[in-house]
């Protein structure tokens, strides 16, 4: 059974044994769907409310909106950022499954791999890592304009991301280490243009 489709009790338990899977990015990915979860939550939410308040405000009714501001954004610019954040979400969610897989195949024997087979393995967190950014790039709006109560939220996921996409790059680090062949060189340019873009992401100066 796919990790993603595990309960969770039973794919942590998976984690910590003697298997070679799944191991750190299936953990990692997994972890930040989760957090893009939250982040697509506080979008959903807020959309929501808005909604409520303004067929309120059709139907003459007073409107309490201590909870919602609808000036804050319309339902159409977080519709979209909910829309992206579910596509990151299914992106970590299938990477999670794909790391497992590749870890079973290329580090169960006993041989210790070949820097072809680090490549490949640095390839799934690299994905990861390309995923993570778009939901940072995401997070700031949904912080920034959610619903009081749920906003929280979506900080706490956007944090879980960061910290997934940082657990990511030492992986993929760690996978390419001593490798000075041309397709090492175009995976850690990736990696920095990645990291490039999450640095620009303040998420400690939001909210």
């Amino acid at each position: 059974m796919p990790p993603t489709e595990t309960p969770l009790r039973e794919l942590t338990a998976g984690i910590a044994s003697e298997q070679v899977a799944p191991a750190g990015i299936t953990a990692v990915a997994a972890a930040a769907a989760m957090g893009t979860a939250l982040c697509e939550m506080c979008c959903i939410h807020t959309i929501e409310a808005q909604r409520a308040t303004r067929t309120l405000e059709d139907l003459g009714e007073p409107v309490d909106q201590s909870d919602c501001d609808p000036t804050h954004a319309s339902d159409h610019s977080l519709e979209a950022v909910r829309s992206r954040l579910e596509t990151q979400r299914e992106t970590l969610l299938t990477l999670a499954d794909r790391d497992a897989a590749l870890v079973s195949e290329l580090f169960a024997g006993e041989a210790a791999p070949s820097a072809e087979t680090r490549r490949q393995a640095a390839r799934i967190p690299l994905a990861v890592i390309e995923a993570a950014v778009e939901v940072l790039a995401d997070a700031p709006l949904a912080i920034e304009r959610g619903r009081p109560g749920v906003a929280a939220d979506a900080r706490t996921g956007a944090l879980l991301v960061e910290a997934g996409l940082r657990a990511s790059a030492a992986t993929v680090r760690s996978n390419l280490e001593g490798d000075d062949t041309d397709a090492a060189t175009e995976l850690l340019d990736r990696l920095a243009a990645a990291e490039r873009r999450a640095a620009a992401v303040d998420l400690d100066g939001i909210g």
